[in-house]
């Protein structure tokens, strides 16, 4: 018996992917519905599981970069997973919360749109998520409201950190991380490898191996290899999904379908579809960002439990932002960046600078006579070149608390001001509003004309700040999946 003959003619629930997005989509969904209920799952990839992606040094089987052709800035990169799990499998388990006022930035700063949904409106799914994560996140955070305590306690903090955290204590914290502090019933604690693409011992979240059982519930039905090609629209209303699978054109029927692909994908399964929406496509961003290597006086790191171990706010919320990007910062740890003299091998730290980009219209996700979707990507925001410029600045701010020696900029940040080539944060195309004119989607992810279609995951972010956008993200989708029961 083949696929199409196991599968119903109709579903309750078509969920595209397999990602955090989908995954937490997913998990609302069936804890709010009875047990008559069928979901179908199409994912693209098939299930690496960790042993495999480590014996094979990678996280997925596709080459994605071959799935996509992209125009341009030369060096602007475009990295994500296709496989179960999506970029659970490679991402680096970074996951602070967004501040109020990221949802606000034209209310608060005259720049950019504000979201349709708040901070206030968001928290009790950060709090959700953080539980089902195990997020460990620092004891003293102040910078916005919390109704539950970080479940994890903060990784620790190297010597250079704790320099900065004494002149900086209500803007410095211990990173908020789904790398696990100590071990869940899933996963060991962090090893401070280094190496979170392919962590060596599973520390890290991911679906694989906390959420797979979703996958194994008896109402749900995965479908493997199965790269969705559109939506069959009928009269204004989402009738099923077209997919390919072992070369194959397939069709399934859904009452309610939710793209939880991710902004490239997202946006094309729409655009096959024939949605017309104005702002399809549009507003493709992510953060930018440079990494700085700064040699200290006598100060030593790389004695902290984890990847990346402080995340400063000094620079990011303020009226600054009113001219140029908010910016946050990363404290690297244990990377192979060692200063080769005697005795000061480790006086040495790695700062990331991760600056917000205004999303532009002429960055867009369109499609190629073939249906493949091509990236154009004209150019970064002037607004988040203009922060990413306050970098020198920024550090000469530091040296106040940091003994600085030399500081060693990227060669595309000094030739030309340049970020590094990617955030691994792909983010709009499909982005949310108030109204049709303002966005494809509203605050609930609901397709604004297609009313029974959700379209998941940081395509809907109308604006970029710095912070990861992953714990956002997955936040979004239980409120979403909640708002059908509503």
């Amino acid at each position: 018996m083949n696929l199409k003959d196991k599968l119903k003619d109709n579903y309750d629930l078509i969920l595209v992917g397999s990602s955090f997005a989908s995954s937490f989509f997913l998990k609302k969904f069936l804890q709010n519905s009875d047990g008559n209920v069928k979901v179908l799952v199409l994912e693209w990839g098939q299930v690496n599981p960790h042993k495999w992606q480590i014996e094979n040094g990678e996280n997925s089987n596709i080459d994605e970069q071959m799935e996509f052709s992209r125009q341009g800035v030369s060096n602007k990169d475009w990295k994500f997973t296709l496989g179960f799990g999506g970029s659970s499998s490679c991402w680096t388990g970074c996951t602070p919360r967004m501040l109020p006022n990221d949802f606000r930035l034209k209310s608060a700063y005259g720049v950019g749109m504000d979201w349709p949904i708040s901070y206030d409106e968001l928290e009790q799914y950060y709090c959700e998520v953080e539980e089902v994560m195990q997020i460990s996140g620092a004891d003293d955070w102040s910078l916005s409201p919390m109704s539950k305590p970080f479940p994890q306690k903060p990784h620790r903090l190297n010597d250079i950190d704790r320099l900065i955290k004494a002149a900086y204590p209500e803007h410095y914290y211990a990173q908020a991380t789904a790398r696990a502090r100590t071990p869940t019933e899933n996963r060991p604690s962090c090893c401070s490898s280094a190496y979170c693409h392919l962590c060596p011992v599973n520390a890290k979240f991911t679906i694989q191996n906390e959420l797979s059982y979703l996958y194994e519930d008896p109402r749900v039905d995965l479908s493997l290899n199965s790269k969705v090609i559109a939506l069959d629209i009928v009269g204004g209303q989402a009738k099923g999904v077209r997919y390919e699978k072992m070369g194959e054109e397939l069709r399934v029927g859904g009452d309610i379908i939710a793209l939880g692909a991710n902004a490239i994908f997202n946006a094309a399964i729409l655009l096959r579809s024939g949605d017309k929406s104005p702002l399809l496509g549009k507003r493709i961003h992510e953060q930018i960002s440079t990494t700085v290597k700064i040699d200290l006086k006598g100060v030593g790191g790389m004695q902290g439990s984890t990847l990346i171990t402080g995340q400063g706010y000094m620079f990011y919320d303020g009226a600054h932002r009113s001219e140029y990007g908010a910016c946050m910062t990363e404290t690297a740890n244990f990377l192979p960046t060692f200063r080769a003299e005697f005795g000061k091998w480790n006086h040495r730290v790695i700062l990331t600078f991760i600056v917000e980009d205004l999303p532009l219209e002429e960055n867009t996700v369109t499609l190629d006579g073939d249906g493949k979707p091509i990236i154009t990507f004209e150019k970064y925001s002037q607004y988040g070149l203009n922060g990413l410029q306050q970098v020198p600045r920024y550090i000469e701010e530091l040296s106040e608390c940091l003994p600085i020696e030399n500081v060693y900029y990227s060669d595309d940040f000094i030739e030309s001001g340049l970020p590094r080539s990617s955030e691994w944060h792909i983010q709009g195309s499909v982005v949310m509003g108030v109204n049709a004119e303002s966005g494809v989607i509203d605050k609930d992810l609901r397709h604004f004309q297609y009313k029974n279609v959700f379209v998941l995951g940081s395509s809907s972010f109308p604006t970029g700040a710095p912070a990861n956008p992953t714990l956002t993200l997955s936040a979004l989708s239980l409120k979403s999946a909640e708002s059908i029961f509503s």
